[in-house]
């Protein structure tokens, strides 16, 4: 089975560009993820300590 970093290494050298929608929050992760999106950029903060916008 291939690692999580040779799948994300196999989307870049596809035939197509990747395209890496950038998630602020857990909902807005989930919203990506739902869309289809094969991999979901993040920022350092909030989505990554688990905080939503607006708490």
């Amino acid at each position: 089975m291939a690692s999580t970093a040779e799948l994300f290494r196999a989307l870049h050298h596809g035939g197509t560009p990747l395209v890496l929608p950038n998630a602020w929050d857990p909902v807005s992760a989930r919203l990506v993820a739902e869309a289809g999106f094969p991999a979901v950029a993040t920022s350092r903060s909030p989505a990554s300590s688990g905080t939503t916008t607006g708490s």
